[in-house]
Order: C-alpha cells, then structure tokens, then sequence
C-alpha cells in the first residue's frame, strides 16, 4: 500500500550525493550531454488519457520512430490497481484434460472474453477492461463444451481482484494527501523545494508555459515558502 512516509525516503535519499540517484535528475542528465542541440518537454496532459495516442503519433512522425497503432494500448492507465496481477492464469481441470485460461490487458491468443466474462464484470470498471485468452480455437471450442465450470473458476478470480482493486482504491493517496504531508513536515518540504529549485532550472526557462499549468506544485511553492 502506498505509504507518505516514502516520501522522506525519496527526498533524503535524493540529498545524499553518495547515493543512487533515479529522480530529480534532469540538470545532471542535461549536464552529462553538454554537446546536445535540440531538447523536447512534452506536457503530461498530452500523454493522459485520451490524448496519449494522438501525442505519440506525433512524436512518431517527428522522431521517425515505428508507432504501434493500437488506441488502447496508449490510453490504458499503466501502474493501475491490478496491474502487478496480470497476467494471471487459470488452470482449469477438466474430465481427462485441463485447460489454461489467461487474464491479460492485452489479448495476444484467442479472446473468449465476450463467451465467458459475464457482462456485469465487462463492464465493471474495477477490471480495467480485463480480457479473457486462451492459447488455441480448440481451447475455445473446450471452453464452450464446459463453460459452466470454466466461468465458475473465472468468477472466483475477479472476485478477488475485485476485491484487491475496492482495497487499493481506499488507499490510494491523493495530491491533496502529499500536500498535506508536506505541510507538516516543514524539514522535508524545504529539502524538497531545494531539490526542485535545481532541477526545474532548465523547464522553467524553456517551457514557463508547460509550469504554469501544474496547479499542485504552485500549491507547494506558496506554503513552502514560509517554512
């Protein structure tokens, strides 16, 4: 579960000059490449949602770049709640055989998502849009001869995934949440504005217009200021 504690780690781990560093690193990364001539921002608005493919047909023009035309693929939230589940498979056993039915986000087989899924967990948002595979049309055709078995395995897995997803989104911390917490932890704010004051440098010249429009972290700066 997410913990807003973390948060000390990232910003004292990110101070120490003798760690390893993976975030807050843009002012090091433009400084290592001192012959670089052309830099892009690209606002996270424009690869949000809907507006993701549209960006990165784009940049795939721009850049030269071989573009995978699939909508759902770019609009589909990455690190959702069931995103460490999948895939997921089921073995079913059957008289003399056994089946393997996978749980996917992207269905790369035999999709018997509409034969199985009852239509109640299709189009519950909870799932994230879960599809049903199986490896071979013969796995499909078993499938359909013992479908009432099947889908009783597969109803008692989206039971818990429903289940896991209700618990994480009761969890889940919010920007107003890291706002707070760093409201009441004054060290750690000021820690962590100076890490951004120095690696904001370059954005704010070039792009003011790409920081203008990140409404928390203009939150963060009016109540860091009076620490």
């Amino acid at each position: 579960m997410p913990c807003l504690d973390y948060i000390d780690y990232i910003v004292s781990n990110r101070k120490n000059p003798s760690s390893f560093h993976d975030i807050f690193i843009t002012r090091e990364l433009l400084s290592s490449l001192p012959t670089i001539t052309e830099k892009h921002y690209i606002d996270m608005h424009d690869i949000s949602g809907k507006k993701t493919f549209e960006t990165m047909q784009d940049l795939s023009h721009k850049f030269g770049f071989e573009f995978v035309k699939n909508r759902k693929f770019f609009e589909r939230k990455v690190y959702n709640n069931l995103y460490s589940l999948l895939p997921c498979r089921i073995h079913v056993s059957l008289e003399n055989m056994h089946v393997k039915l996978t749980l996917t986000f992207e269905s790369n087989h035999v999709n018997i998502t509409s034969i199985i899924m009852p239509q109640s967990f299709q189009n519950n948002p909870k799932l994230e849009e879960i599809q049903v595979d199986v490896k071979t049309p013969k796995d499909a055709r078993i499938v359909a001869k013992n479908l009432a078995i099947c889908q009783a395995e597969l109803l008692r897995i989206l039971d818990v995934f429903l289940q896991i997803s209700t618990i994480k989104q009761a969890h889940a911390v919010s920007e107003y949440d890291v706002l707070e917490y760093l409201k009441s932890h004054p060290t750690i704010a000021r820690n962590l504005k100076e890490i951004l004051d120095d690696d904001l440098q370059d954005i704010k010249r070039e792009r003011p217009d790409i920081v203008q429009t990140w409404t928390h972290y203009h939150k963060f700066e009016e109540f860091s200021r009076l620490f």
